[in-house]
């Protein structure tokens, strides 16, 4: 992988993950999961589970790790204890059960040191595995899906990871993180995502999106006026020059009237 020295299997390896099927120059960008079960407005779902890392150009380090509450302050000690910046605590989801603390970090270190102190860190989680042993989809569900990421638009990537359909946009924004030039998909995303549909062809669809401070408002008030659109409250998680507002809403309905509904939040946006 381009400007990574150490090959992207062998740091998947060591973090007890796969290497993600979202590519980007320099940056090698692996996943884990937790495999415990997850609901979200009452609904079953994978999402809240995973953990990311995302290893830059050798030297800059981004992610986060998913965690139940009783985990989150020995987890975060043993980040410090080991140099690594803990940038952010937040909650997942109000309707997530169990609660699900999403801990952010970021360091500046040469990935095989980073990529083994994070094993260390994940030696001490139980409930981890590369990835969920699931059914595989069925035709229809791919379709929808496909469907899905065209209403939505955009240079993408598109993944049925667990449960979820998953949307990715990688914006085209410029960053600095301790000093690096940050071009990893960590801080320019735009994530949709649906679950499985129930016998009204409802599902949990999630949006989740990295947003520079002036396309707040603009946003919100595409998504606000629309029925059934929970918005969590902002967060900024990430040490980010310029500063990084991560919006989150979610929605039971009809998979495809929640891409257009996101469709038209993102026209909005510059890049």
């Amino acid at each position: 992988m381009g400007g990574v020295s150490v090959p992207c299997q062998q740091l998947a390896t060591i973090l007890k993950g796969r290497v993600s099927t979202i590519v980007t120059p320099g940056t090698c960008t692996v996943t884990n999961i937790r495999t415990f079960k997850m609901t979200i407005r009452g609904r079953p779902t994978t999402d809240g589970l995973n953990n990311i890392f995302y290893m830059q150009n050798n030297n800059l380090n981004m992610g986060f790790l998913s965690l139940l509450p009783r985990e989150v302050t020995r987890t975060v000690n043993q980040l410090l204890q080991q140099g690594i910046t803990v940038t952010g605590i937040n909650p997942f989801s109000i309707f997530a059960r169990p609660n699900i603390i999403t801990v952010y970090f970021q360091s500046v270190e040469p990935a095989i040191r980073f990529a083994g102190k994070m094993r260390r860190v994940l030696n001490t989680l139980t409930n981890l595995a590369p990835d969920l042993p699931q059914p595989p989809p069925t035709p229809a569900f791919r379709r929808l899906c496909e469907e899905f990421s065209r209403i939505i638009g955009g240079n993408q990537v598109t993944d049925i990871i667990g449960s979820s359909c998953e949307v990715l946009i990688l914006r085209d924004l410029v960053f600095r993180v301790m000093g690096k030039l940050a071009t990893n998909p960590g801080v320019r995303f735009l994530n949709f995502s649906f679950d499985q549909l129930d016998a009204q062809g409802r599902s949990l669809c999630i949006g989740e999106v990295a947003l520079l401070r002036r396309e707040v408002t603009p946003y919100l008030k595409q998504i606000s006026n629309q029925p059934g659109v929970t918005i969590s409250p902002l967060v900024s998680p990430k040490f980010t020059i310029p500063a990084l507002v991560i919006l989150k809403y979610s929605a039971v309905e009809n998979p495809l009237t929640f891409a257009r509904t996101s469709r038209e939040a993102i026209s909005v946006l510059s890049r």
